[in-house]
């Protein structure tokens, strides 16, 4: 589902702010929240109300094209497909993000995969939030990348400098950082 759960906005926004990026890559766009989020505690809050003023650069990574609204008009620029090979892109055209964000997604990878993502995404990312749901989902309309494919919990982020945002049996929210 282009969504994911609430209970990660808060901890996620309060991240956002302290951040205080100028560069934001976001993993699976979906309906666009964390995009418009990003932008909001970056230079909304910042007093850079009008698109004018914009200073953030933020990017957006999305597999399922049909997902497209007009929030995404809140991104600098969306690549649309596989987040593994569009990583590779990123890092040989030398982009450094000081702040991605994957808010429930990292289930919809196989584990090794998902696995190689965050190592693709540590090495071109100051700050990285990364969420993930460990529950059932499956045939979730015209999207089979919707499906829930691999379980998570904290021994998978132990090779990062971590700290748990916000989680619970089942779920987890963490900023990995160098």
């Amino acid at each position: 589902m282009p969504s994911s759960d609430p209970r990660v906005l808060e901890g996620v926004c309060r991240e956002i702010i302290i951040a205080s990026p100028k560069t934001v890559l976001d993993i699976g766009v979906g309906f666009g929240k964390w995009g418009m989020l990003a932008r909001e505690y970056t230079d909304i809050w910042s007093y850079r109300f009008y698109k004018s003023e914009w200073e953030t650069t933020i990017t957006g990574i999305e597999i399922h094209q049909a997902y497209r609204n007009p929030i995404w008009k809140i991104y600098n620029e969306i690549f649309i497909g596989d987040a593994h090979t569009i990583l590779d892109t990123l890092a040989v055209n030398e982009n450094k993000f000081d702040l991605t964000l994957m808010i429930d997604v990292l289930e919809h990878f196989e584990k090794e995969r998902g696995l190689e993502v965050l190592d693709k995404v540590m090495a071109i990312s100051d700050k990285f939030l990364v969420s993930y749901a460990n529950s059932t989902q499956k045939d979730v309309r015209d999207n089979k990348y919707e499906d829930h494919v691999s379980t998570w919990e904290d021994r998978d982020f132990k090779k990062y400098k971590r700290r748990l945002i916000s989680g619970a049996k089942g779920w987890g929210t963490y900023l990995l950082t160098k």
